[in-house]
């Protein structure tokens, strides 16, 4: 699907804004660890003036088009207006994993090449001890101190400072390569890889997910995946954040997270198998069964028979798709949660469904990785062989930033001007086109002369421990 190369992922939300500006488009709680303190709400209509108010305060630091800024604090409806108000200007929202180490954050910090950072105060006042951050303009969402400024008392001082007629969000035409969002996450080994989400590429994720898993713009969602809130707001749907720390979800305290989706009246959410694992032994201990839930996403990992049948039974009047995908893709396919349970056994490894229309895939021979479109096309193995996961199409991600190793290393170019992307995963693909896990290519097993790939070993464990979890 081929869309105008010049446009702004954000013109997507702002025609939200102008079907229904009093819908709720973001309700998010206020967390500390597993502790809900309150929560805030934000309508389309609000969310468009909060845009523009940012979009003031941004050009007021003299940041342009193509400027990046680091973005290192909870998801909130204030993260989402940073995120969309300098993505409508053509700034680029940068995204640095914090859970991958001290050596690889600073690493990340100073690849992002980036002219401002907003963040918790806690970080920011750390900033003599790290060099990086002294040329960037140093903005704490919380407060004040020596060298590091208020976003409130900013957003403040440029009220007045600027022309108030600057009322409505202005969005900037951007290339088919300009930069949109950033995230970095760590490698398996050297630099962090920086994943190069621009506004094209965001656009196609919008349409591939749309397209593979449908919605309608009366759904509530409440999805534990951040990024999804950018979709649902390309699609007019309210999102509400569960009473989750998104930091760690398998934490999450079921009661609160379950009262919730029953008083805002959700109707679909998503979430990772550690998180919906406890939910829905929750539900089912206390019978608390969600009939209103029409569709529930699970992805981010494999799923066990004993969790596939836990949803089925948790949400019974839901579809329930498995998802498989990556930051690099997203979707690549999935599968029912009843498809799943009547099949799983027909293999080894984990079934995870059928490609999306926009996902083009080979399965490439495991060791002896091709470098060039061709090779690899003409080294594809046949239905049922085992390989390593090639996937292609308008929503993968052509590459990483500023990071030429990591492009060769995962990305082959096409004539076409797509890429093929390696997704590090082996698997097959069985008689009816479904894709079925087996592993990851650099945790196989070695055994004299043989390779092993651990899903097939774990995917037997996890069925004899039933409720538990195995990790090879």
């Amino acid at each position: 699907m081929k869309n105008d190369t010049n446009e702004n992922f954000v013109d997507y939300v702002l025609k939200q804004v102008a079907s229904h500006p009093a819908k709720s488009a973001i309700v998010a709680p206020f967390m500390n660890g597993q502790d809900c303190l309150g929560e805030e709400r934000i309508t389309f209509g609000e969310l468009s003036r909060e845009i523009a108010r940012y979009q003031r305060l941004w050009l007021s630091l003299s940041l342009a088009k193509g400027d990046r800024v680091i973005l290192i604090f909870k998801p909130s409806v204030q993260l989402y207006v940073c995120v969309l108000s300098l993505l409508a200007l053509g700034m680029v929202p940068v995204f640095v994993d914090t859970g991958m180490g001290l050596k690889k954050i600073k690493m990340a910090l100073a690849d992002a090449n980036a002219k401002a950072i907003v963040s918790m105060h806690s970080l920011l006042s750390k900033f003599w001890f790290l060099p990086v951050l002294w040329p960037m303009k140093r903005i704490s969402v919380d407060k004040s101190s020596l060298g590091v400024q208020s976003l409130g008392a900013l957003l403040n001082a440029q009220q007045t400072a600027l022309d108030n007629s600057y009322e409505q969000p202005k969005t900037t035409s951007c290339s088919e390569n300009d930069h949109g969002l950033i995230s970095f996450t760590s490698g398996s080994t050297g630099r962090p890889k920086g994943a190069d989400r621009t506004h094209q590429s965001l656009i196609q994720q919008h349409m591939a997910i749309k397209a593979h898993l449908p919605n309608t713009v009366d759904d509530i969602d409440s999805p534990s995946f951040p990024v999804v809130v950018l979709h649902n707001l390309c699609c007019g749907i309210t999102s509400v954040l569960p009473k989750v720390d998104l930091a760690h979800p398998a934490a999450v305290l079921p009661q609160q997270v379950v009262e919730q989706w029953n008083r805002e009246s959700i109707t679909r959410l998503s979430g990772s198998p550690a998180y919906l694992e406890k939910i829905t032994q929750y539900i089912i201990a206390n019978q608390q069964y969600l009939t209103k839930v029409n569709f529930v996403a699970i992805g981010g990992s494999t799923v066990s028979y004993a969790l596939a049948k836990n949803l089925v039974s948790a949400f019974p009047n839901a579809i329930i798709k498995i998802v498989y995908g990556s930051t690099e893709s997203e979707p690549i396919s999935s599968v029912s949660a009843q498809e799943y349970i009547s099949d799983q056994h027909q293999h080894n490894g984990y079934l995870v469904g059928y490609p999306s229309q926009h996902i083009e895939l080979c399965i490439a021979p495991i060791d002896n990785t091709p470098k060039q479109e061709e090779a690899l096309t003409n080294s594809a193995l046949a239905q049922g062989e085992e390989g390593q996961i090639f996937v292609s199409g308008p929503h993968v991600l052509k590459g990483y930033v500023d990071n030429i190793e990591a492009d060769n290393e995962n990305k082959i170019p096409r004539s076409n001007g797509l890429v093929w992307h390696k997704t590090g995963d082996t698997g097959f693909v069985d008689t009816k086109g479904r894709i079925w896990l087996t592993g990851r290519v650099k945790d196989r097993i070695k055994l004299s002369h043989k390779s092993l790939s651990v899903y097939q070993v774990e995917k037997a464990l996890d069925e004899l421990l039933e409720h538990g979890r195995s990790a090879i």
